[in-house]
This record gives structure tokens, C-alpha cells and sequence, in this order.
């Protein structure tokens, strides 16, 4: 579950108690609902506590204990709640799992010997990735399946993530259960095999390893929401509406997190949780709907609808019939969900998977089941929409270009292709759309009348000429970059004729070895967090054909 808004007085309270309370030295972690809420909920945002749901006459909320010493002194009353972590009885939460017939969690030692014996077993398909540690160093890991899975291929991206609260657990095992298929099944089933030679799928089934397994590496009961600092991942990303750090200092569980899909593109995913029955969709932190919101509604009625087909009455039949947009139901800020889909320009939305937070061991297979269906369809859709190459219409080289719609596109909602293949992908509503193809240093082309239909593939090939480059470099000044030295965090500052314009940026150490890449515009590149050991490095930033390089220096 997320944030929701809340009473302004506790709003503010709250928000400056955090702040000064040593929060992330704190790791117990207390569950409890607020008394007595009024009606007249203030618009901002609570970035410090988390909220849970909310009824017309309570809030529940997570605290850890100095918080809870700070709302007795401020005179707030709440009633302490069994925590969702330990809800769920100690003996319906079995461990032992390394596979079939997938009834009970796994060890944090199993999973990780289940995630390497899928890469063992499968070397061709199937590819762990390591992208570090937690805060208590456990490991945080992405599988990578695809047909010729060592190679990255023009194909759409896709990634599917869960368990970022700690204490929603049943995204864990499905998404196990899920890899385990598609490699199991890649022979046999069509649609698994049809998924795997046509996608560059990645599936994180644990996203918050320090609170899945806070008591026990052998154990998740007792799991809890937040990281080992005592944050919560999910409010913890850059924010369309509240800023770069709506959620407090970045974890470096949502850091690595950032890093890696940063540094793919991801074109469509999806965030997996547990406490309701529901597909919520963009935005989070606005009233306003985002531009493809037809599109949104149409892939999140066909998941409720196919669970609804697959399940008992009455599953996935939350809010509107087992769909909502963000907004309507609660406002976040820090989502990840808003993160994706604004700041990467990619489309994501977020599973509710069931009511019960911590299921127990024995529903797992039957709550699979409800969903495996909907998973799998859910994947499909990458497939589908406006896909094709963008390339120098001389050479032939792939480039890096915008692909916008004219009038339609807002709030980042345009996509980009990427530097190796120039490969794009567009998800869009039924209809017929101009679109507009630019990418630094070459002519702008449109084109006209491109007729999409849901749960079809339009291909769309490009060529662009190259533009000749005028006196435009005597009208630019330099980008400032600062703090320098840094620790990790810097802001970059461009001039007024670079705004919204095309920006490539790479990182060199002292070596001259290629560290970080970040494309986009300038708007999307004015505020990063490096991954960054400290030393000596070397920024190069690109725009409008013209180069700067600039010393940087990262301190401990």
C-alpha cells in the first residue's frame, strides 16, 4: 500500500518530527491507526511518515518508536496495531522453497541459490545480475531472460518488480515462480516462448531484501515495511511534483534501483505489492491524468478482468472494479511507479496483489494462479504499440532521438530510442497520430496519418538527415556543475536556449573508463545521484553540437 494525504496539523508535525529524530538509527518499526482524522485533508504531501490506507474516520500509519515518543508528547492519539508483518500467524508462513510445487517462502539463502541456478541451468536464456548491496549487504538482484540474453537486442524492454515492502510478500514467490516458468515452459508453451524471443524481460523479485527477512534470514515473519535504515523505498524516488528527494535521504536500496534502470529503457513495467486488490495507474502526485490515460485504463481493466476470470468472486474488485488511478485513490509522493514513467519516460504502473500482507504459505500457489494469467497478458502489451528503429539516414547509425506527438504529448510523456539499435517504442490508445522524430544535430522529420490499434504492432522506421550546424555554438554557455567536490549529488544548471533540448552526458574516470551514461533532456538531467567511489573523474556533456568536458571530484 502507499501515502494518502493527511491532516495539515499532523502534516506538519510529523514531516519536522522526522526530520530531527534520528529516524533511520531507529529500525523498530511500530504499526498504528489514528484517531478521529478530519474530514478537510491538507494537499500536501506527508514525505516522512508512511501511511498506510485510510478509512473516512481513521488512518493507520508505520512508525518506528522515537516517532511514537513524539506523537505521545504532541498529544496525537493512535491506538497501536498488530503489524502486517506479524498478522498472519508464525506457522502459516512456511520456509523451504527452492521451487514446486511453490507453497512455502524461501530462505534468504535459497533464493539466492534459486537465482543462480536459473542463470546455471538456462546460460542461454536467463542472466543474474548482482547491481549490490542493501544497507545490511544483502543482495539485490535482477534476472535477465531473452532468447540471446548476453546480447542486448532491439527489442522492447520489460521489468517486472516486487517485495519494496518489505511486508508484501506474495510478489516474492510469484515472481520466482514466474522466472522459473518462462525458462521451464520456453519450449513448450507459445506465449512463454513468444515472450522470451521478443522481449528483454528483468524480474526483481525482491526489491527490499533487509525488510523481507528483518528478524531472520530464515524466516520472513516479522517482516517489515521499511529498509534497515527505517525509510520506506517506495517514497523515495525523484518526484514529478515534490522534488528530488520527497522521502528523506536516498536509500541505497532505491540509488541502485535508479542506477539500473537509468542505465537501460525501459519501456514498460510494473511495481508489485500487497494490502488491496487493485491495478493502479499514473499519476500518484497529480489530480491531473497523464497524457496515454485511455491506454493506462485499457491495460489495467484487462489484468482485473483476466484475475476476476481466473479467481473466486470477488478478487481484484477493489475501487473501481479492481482498478484506480493514484490520485483518486491516495496521493504519494517519491513513487516509483511516478518515477518510471515521468523522469525515464517509460510506463509503469502498480499491482495490488492481495488483501493479506504477508499471505500465508498455503494461498500462495491458489493466488498465483488468480494471477498468472493477467502476468503474462500484462508482458504481452510490450509487444504491441508503435515500435521501429531511428537512424542517420546517410549512414545508417542508430541514434538517440525524441519521439514526440504534437499537441497530444505532456509532462515527459514523449519516449526515446536508444543509442545501440536506435530502437523505440510507443504504447498508445487506438487511433491515427502525427508524430515527431528530432535527435541532436539532425533535421526534424514529421509523419503523418501512423493509424495504431490496441493489441496490434505498428512498425515505424526512420530516417533522419543530418542538420548543418550554424553559429549556434557562439550562442550557448557553458552548463555549470556543483557541488564539485561531491559526495555523490550534483545539480546541473543550463541556459535558457538549452532548455528541453537533447543532452548526452558521460562520466569518465581518471583511466578513461566510461562510468556512467545518462541521456535525455536537460530537464531530466539537472539533479542526479552518481554511484560514484570517490576519486577524480571527467563529465562530458553534448547538446546541440556542441562538447564541454569538466573535471569532477567525488569525496568520501
Amino acid at each position: 500500500m502507499r501515502l494518502i494525504k493527511i491532516l495539515p496539523s499532523v502534516l506538519i508535525l510529523l514531516s519536522g518530527l522526522l526530520l530531527s529524530s534520528g529516524f533511520s538509527e531507529n529500525r523498530e518499526e511500530l504499526y498504528v491507526k489514528i484517531l478521529k482524522p478530519e474530514s478537510n485533508l491538507d494537499a500536501e504531501l506527508l514525505t516522512r511518515v508512511s501511511i498506510d490506507h485510510r478509512s473516512s474516520q481513521e488512518l493507520y500509519a508505520y512508525l518506528n518508536a522515537s516517532t511514537k515518543a513524539l506523537l505521545d508528547q504532541a498529544g496525537i492519539q493512535y491506538e497501536v496495531q498488530t503489524h502486517p508483518g506479524k498478522a498472519t500467524p508464525r506457522t502459516q508462513v512456511k520456509m523451504g522453497s527452492t521451487g514446486p510445487p511453490w507453497d512455502q517462502y524461501p530462505t534468504y539463502q535459497e533464493y539466492l541459490d534459486l537465482m543462480q541456478a536459473l542463470e546455471d541451468s538456462f546460460p542461454n536464456l536467463c542472466q543474474r545480475i548482482d547491481i549490490g548491496n542493501s544497507v545490511n549487504g544483502k543482495k539485490l538482484l535482477f534476472l535477465k531472460i531473452s532468447d540471446n540474453v548476453t546480447v542486448d537486442e532491439a527489442e522492447p524492454e520489460f521489468l517486472y518488480s516486487s517485495t519494496m515492502h518489505g511486508d508484501e510478500t506474495a510478489g516474492y514467490v510469484f515472481l520466482l515462480r514466474l522466472a522459473y516458468e518462462l525458462l521451464h515452459d520456453y519450449g513448450a508453451d507459445p506465449l512463454a516462448k513468444k515472450l522470451v524471443d521478443s522481449l528483454e524481460i528483468f524480474i526483481n523479485p525482491l526489491a527490499n531484501p533487509d525488510g523481507i527477512y528483518a528478524t531472520s534470514d530464515t524466516s520472513i515473519w516479522g517482516a517489515t515495511r521499511f529498509n534497515a535504515n527505517g525509510f520506506d523505498l517506495n517514497r523515495n524516488f525523484p518526484d514529478p511534483d515534490n522534488g528530488f528527494l520527497p522521502g528523506g535521504p536516498r536509500q541505497i536500496e532505491a540509488l541502485k534501483m535508479m542506477n539500473f534502470m537509468e542505465g537501460r529503457n525501459i519501456h514498460l513495467s510494473a511495481n508489485i505489492h500487497s494490502g488491496a486488490e487493485v491495478m493502479n495507474y499514473p499519476w500518484d502526485t497529480w489530480q491531473k491524468r497523464h497524457t496515454d490515460n485511455d491506454w493506462f485504463i485499457y491495460i489495467c481493466r484487462e489484468y482485473a478482468d483476466t484475475a476476476q476470470a481466473n479467481s473466486p468472486a470477488g478478487y481484484m474488485t477493489y475501487l473501481n472494479n479492481g482498478i484506480t488511478n493514484g490520485w483518486d485513490w491516495y496521493e504519494i509522493a517519491g513513487g516509483r511507479q511516478d518515477y518510471a514513467t515521468y523522469f525515464l519516460r517509460g510506463r509503469e504502473v502498480t499491482i495490488e496483489l492481495s488483501n493479506t500482507k504477508v499471505l500465508p504459505s498455503s494461498q500462495l500457489d491458489s493466488y498465483y494462479n488468480y494471477n498468472r494469467a493477467s502476468m503474462l497478458n500484462f508482458m504481452e502489451q510490450a509487444l504491441f504499440g508503435l515500435q521501429g528503429s531511428v537512424t542517420d539516414s546517410i549512414t545508417g547509425s542508430p541514434l538517440y532521438a525524441k519521439i514526440e506527438i504534437p499537441g497530444i504529448d505532456k509532462d515527459q510523456s514523449s519516449v526515446f530510442s536508444d543509442s545501440v539499435y536506435g530502437f523505440y517504442a510507443r504504447y498508445l490508445d487506438s487511433g491515427n497520430y502525427t508524430l515527431e522524430f528530432s535527435a541532436l544535430g539532425y533535421e526534424t522529420k514529421v509523419v503523418q496519418g501512423v493509424q495504431l490499434d490496441l493489441n496490434k504492432k505498428n512498425i515505424l522506421d526512420v530516417q533522419l538527415s543530418p542538420a548543418i550546424v550554424g553559429l549556434i555554438s557562439e550562442t550557448i554557455e557553458e552548463p555549470k556543475i556543483w557541488p564539485n567536490p561531491s559526495t555523490g549529488r550534483i545539480n546541473i544548471a543550463f541556459q535558457e536556449n538549452m532548455k528541453d533540448q537533447i543532452l548526452e552526458m558521460h562520466i569518465y574516470s581518471n583511466t578513461g573508463k566510461v562510468e556512467i551514461i545518462r541521456k535525455g533532456q536537460t530537464s531530466d538531467l539537472s539533479m542526479l545521484d552518481l554511484d560514484l567511489k570517490p576519486g577524480i573523474y571527467f563529465v562530458k556533456l553534448s547538446c546541440l553540437g556542441v562538447q564541454w568536458t569538466r573535471k569532477l571530484v567525488i569525496s568520501p
